[in-house]
């Protein structure tokens, strides 16, 4: 389905995609979940067609892009469009919630776009390519009449290319992965090992994401609780780790993808509004547990989830 993608956009230019554009940003405060699926639109475009060149325009430097790239503001204003229209991409790709309509009007009248679009955030669309690789997507409704094209649900989700094909291996039995995200400004991973300190025979480790503000306090705190939890400190994948795990419990983002792409057990909870979608629909669908809101959490509620799949 996702060569079904590229074919669609390549016909509509008209010709060979030789320039994409690629337009996100991340940090500590959106953290690495636009970046990471940016990553992996692109590793899969090269991997049909290696002579494209890519190019970044992003909020700032890192060391995960290996292309050429110009740092911008987040304002998405006339002064960026005139930079990306004097850039002329054959096709600009498009990730970022502050994103506005004027600014894909105007540029879609110069080139092509490809928006990841995570929840129908405009009543009309230019005519442009819409990309939601959501669980939820096909259940936005959004409006067709507009010229856009669209490319809606899992078939169209992007992960980084180590999830897409793997060897299977058995599972550590009564282990869990604990991740709370890159930023974890909620302070969500103390309250995990305060709540978990006494659950005995089991092998929990955390992960400490790469924007945690005092990393190695909180490691020290962690191993302060319980000295047999583990810590997995701002690993580029967490693929291995994942799949020597029983059971998974993260926010609702890229990396509950990445556990149900790995059929582990799923505990989920939400940090963000813009997670809100996946939870519920990883609940309806039985592809895991839906705690809610980080702000509903309580030691109860964990344990009975966590004994759920432990019985």
């Amino acid at each position: 389905m996702k060569k079904i993608l590229f074919e669609k956009i390549s016909g509509n230019i008209g010709k060979k995609i030789k320039k994409v554009l690629i337009r996100t940003n991340f940090g500590k405060e959106i953290g690495l979940g636009h970046l990471k699926r940016c990553l992996a639109i692109e590793g899969y475009f090269r991997k049909i067609d290696p002579s494209i060149d890519f190019y970044w325009a992003i909020n700032q430097e890192t060391a995960l892009i290996k292309d050429d790239f110009i740092i911008v503001a987040n304002n998405f204003d006339d002064q960026e469009i005139k930079t990306i229209e004097e850039l002329s991409p054959d096709l600009l790709i498009v990730d970022s919630y502050l994103v506005n309509f004027s600014y894909l009007d105007n540029l879609s009248k110069k080139t092509n776009i490809l928006l990841f679009d995570d929840y129908n955030r405009f009543e009309e669309y230019p005519p442009i390519f819409i990309l939601n690789g959501n669980i939820y997507a096909e259940d936005l409704n959004y409006n067709r009449a507009t010229g856009a094209y669209f490319f809606l649900g899992l078939d169209y989700l992007f992960l980084s290319e180590e999830y897409n094909q793997f060897e299977p291996i058995s599972a550590n039995k009564k282990s869990i992965l604990i991740t709370t995200g890159s930023t974890d400004e909620e302070g969500m991973i103390f309250k995990f090992a305060h709540w978990l300190k006494d659950l005995r025979n089991y092998h929990i480790s955390f992960v400490i994401g790469p924007y945690f503000r005092n990393p190695k306090q909180t490691i020290s705190e962690i191993k302060e609780l319980n000295s047999d939890y583990g810590i997995i400190f701002a690993k580029k994948s967490l693929r291995d780790d994942i799949l020597k795990s029983e059971l998974v419990i993260s926010t609702s983002g890229v990396s509950a993808y990445e556990v149900i792409r790995c059929q582990r057990k799923l505990i989920c909870f939400q940090t963000a509004d813009n997670q809100n979608l996946i939870g519920r629909a990883v609940g309806k669908r039985k592809l895991g547990i839906n705690l809610g809101s980080y702000l509903q959490l309580n030691k109860e509620k964990l344990l009975k989830a966590i004994g759920e799949y432990f019985r």
